[in-house]
């Protein structure tokens, strides 16, 4: 459970930042990737699947796209993209927890999502 955890943290930032400014990032197979492990991990139904895949597909090609900008404004702030990153991940687990039932958010938030989530708090409350 705890390396699910891991790969899943870990995915996010290295999907969701690395592979931007290196320009090799796909968020459709990203989505489609993520899409089919939530599946297995939280038996989803098909109509949830969708769900999953449509809310990634949107919400990754638009970090994606955000991503792209900063970096062609040449901005350097590692910061800059963690907030774009917390942004569009928060706007996930958003949607997730509208057709995830209790079990399989509950499920969801002990992979490692919860704690990620205490992070991204953690940094907002540091920049206030």
């Amino acid at each position: 459970m705890k390396r699910l955890a891991i790969s899943l943290i870990a995915c996010m930032i290295s999907l969701g930042i690395y592979a931007q400014v290196q320009n090799e990032y796909d968020p459709v197979a990203a989505a489609d990737t993520e899409a089919k492990r939530l599946t297995e991990l939280l038996k989803l139904e098909y109509w949830q699947t969708f769900y999953v895949d449509s809310t990634l597909q949107h919400d990754l090609t638009a970090m994606y796209e955000e991503t792209k900008k900063l970096q062609k404004e040449n901005v350097t702030s590692y910061e800059a993209y963690l907030d774009v990153q917390d942004k569009w991940v928060d706007k996930i687990e958003e949607s997730y927890q509208k057709f995830f039932t209790d079990e399989q958010w509950n499920k969801y938030l002990k992979t490692g999502a919860e704690k990620a989530r205490r992070q991204r708090d953690k940094r907002r409350a540091e920049k206030k």
